[in-house]
């Protein structure tokens, strides 16, 4: 089935590598563009964790501030995934990204023009991360199925695995840049930076529409009901978004309790913004892992051990006694989780046909992103209740469970193999 969508356009080529598809103009202008727009998130979900727990003092509050940003891809995510079937995938980018600005914008000018006390500022902060969680529910789905419909057969694993260094460069870079620019600029100035990035990068999405292949985005039967039956009946697909899920929760560790590391450590502010850069830095190193791991296994192999790693360096950040020492371990934590995360994910994108990709996709959303809520708010609770070491070793523990789970649910499927693709679906 892919072959006879995507193969219309270089079926005749020699398939491009990662280089030429970073600045083809189609791929590579939804690849950047997609950079400009992820750093800006990190960056703003960085700043409003720190901001919350410093109006607060309290983890819980900082923890429900992060999950108020992932909350709506409970009610959104297969909305927009199923209209990306229907229409395309650039109109849901297009208004998220509007949205997420607008709405960071107007938290900029409410810290501008506003003489509140703490307990209001921090309501603002939770209503305008909803407000801008509303955005990315909108597009985070639709920026992951638009990748097959630029790119040829041939060029898809390649694509898929591309499609992760703008999330891992963002989550890099991202909270590095918030946190400087909250210590240097202030609040006011960092969610006006940040949030005009995001519109003034939305009309490169225009240059993007007349590439997308012919045969995406015209699904018949784009109902949620059906994508829902075939992911529930094709067992190595629901394991691969299981994966995705456990990877999600787990990793949420690194924005949630950050501030409250840091501050820990007598490094309050900037050194959140350190060991979720450095999470994100070992994702770099996680891309590059991936793939020399694609040479040999499988993705249930890949997967899982990233798993493993991710869940051991969890409950070891607990027993760091400096700033640079949990770092490190978050930093081997990061590869761990984008390295899990890749690999599932190309798995997941070989098994779905073309006109399911949309929907299927924003399966995939939820299960990275809508479990992150439900992890902020246990690690927020359980930090402040019990204590930081409680909630990591309870994170690596749920990673590693999870792993052995996947593991043994993969362990006799036929997953498809992460540099082939498969006209079977289950």
């Amino acid at each position: 089935m892919y072959d006879e969508v995507l193969d219309s356009r270089t079926s005749a080529s020699k398939p491009r590598g990662s280089f030429r598809l970073m600045f083809d103009p189609s791929f590579g202008v939804v690849f950047w563009a997609k950079f400009v727009i992820l750093t800006a998130t990190w960056a703003v979900t960085l700043v409003t964790v720190i901001m919350a727990y410093q109006l607060t003092g309290s983890a819980a509050w900082a923890g429900a501030t992060g999950a108020a940003l992932m909350i709506p891809q409970f009610g959104l995510s297969l909305l927009s995934g199923r209209m990306s079937d229907r229409y395309g995938p650039l109109r849901q980018i297009v208004a998220g990204s509007l949205i997420s600005g607008v709405a960071c914008l107007g938290l900029s000018s409410w810290f501008a023009f506003s003489d509140v006390g703490p307990a209001v500022n921090a309501t603002a902060l939770l209503v305008s991360s909803l407000a801008f969680g509303v955005g990315l529910a909108l597009s985070a789905p639709a920026m992951q199925s638009i990748v097959p419909m630029l790119v040829s057969a041939d060029e898809l694993p390649a694509a898929v695995g591309l499609n992760f260094v703008p999330t891992t460069l963002a989550r890099t870079i991202g909270p590095a840049l918030g946190a400087l620019a909250i210590s240097t600029l202030g609040p006011t100035y960092t969610l006006l930076i940040f949030g005009s990035s995001m519109l003034l990068i939305v009309p490169c999405f225009r240059l993007v529409r007349r590439h997308l292949v012919m045969g995406f985005g015209q699904a018949k039967d784009s109902r949620i009901r059906g994508v829902l039956r075939f992911v529930w009946s094709d067992k190595p697909l629901l394991a691969c978004l299981g994966g995705v899920a456990a990877i999600g929760a787990g990793s949420e560790a690194a924005v949630t309790l950050s501030p409250v590391i840091a501050s820990s450590l007598g490094e309050p502010g900037a050194g959140g913004g350190v060991i979720t850069g450095a999470f994100g830095l070992g994702g770099l190193i996680g891309v590059i892992v991936h793939r020399l791991m694609q040479k040999r296994g499988t993705p249930s192999i890949h997967g899982c051990l990233s798993m493993l790693v991710l869940a051991t360096t969890l409950p070891l950040a607990a027993c760091g006694g400096s700033l640079p020492v949990v770092a490190g371990l978050f930093a081997i934590g990061g590869a761990g989780m984008v390295a899990g995360i890749t690999a599932f994910s190309i798995a997941i994108q070989l098994r779905c046909p073309p006109e399911m990709l949309g929907r299927v996709m924003a399966v995939w959303t939820l299960a990275f992103a809508g479990f992150r809520p439900i992890a902020a708010i246990a690690l927020g609770f359980t930090a402040d209740h019990f204590s930081t070491a409680a909630a990591l070793l309870g994170a690596g523990l749920f990673t590693l469970v999870a792993a052995c789970w996947i593991w043994i649910s993969l362990r006799q499927s036929d997953v498809v193999p992460p540099c082939q693709v498969t006209t079977t679906f289950g």
